[in-house]
């Protein structure tokens, strides 16, 4: 079973291009409602072909008003932090529900030194869908134990 909604897959790469590899059969953005913490999160494909995670930090955590984002450990570190860029169904935005439309989204790539990015960076591990879901939904729990700690 899928660790994140099946339903909520988007492919939005043509891949016939693509050197072969596991990236072929897998989706290239899912958003969702993580059950556990609450938050909205995304895992999504770059243009260029690198897997990226973020979580949606709602208006009022402590990590908007200061918290230290090297605190966070997360595959590469913290390398994103903007407002919905205004395309919830294929950026890194959300279709807004329950008054979270003032979130800032924090994210992490898989593009680092050891990552291989499918015809980009040939060298490396490559970090599929399941291990960034994993490390996105790590990175919501992070978010949310900040908020219950302070």
């Amino acid at each position: 079973m899928s660790k994140w909604p099946v339903d909520k897959e988007q492919r939005l790469y043509d891949k016939s291009t693509w050197p072969p590899g596991p990236w072929i059969d897998e989706p290239d953005r899912i958003a969702w409602r993580d059950e556990e913490t609450d938050l909205n999160v995304i895992v999504k494909r770059q243009p260029t072909k690198a897997w990226c995670g973020y979580v949606a930090i709602p208006k009022g955590h402590p990590m908007r008003e200061g918290l230290n984002l090297d605190d966070i450990e997360v595959h590469g570190g913290i390398t994103y932090g903007a407002e919905c860029d205004g395309d919830p169904a294929n950026g890194v935005c959300h279709v807004a529900a329950n008054g979270d439309d003032d979130v800032l989204w924090v994210g992490f790539d898989c593009a680092h030194y050891g990552d291989l990015v499918p015809g980009l960076i040939d060298d490396g591990e490559y970090r599929t869908v399941d291990y960034v879901v994993a490390e996105t939904l790590s990175l919501a729990r992070q978010v949310r134990a900040a908020s219950e700690n302070t």
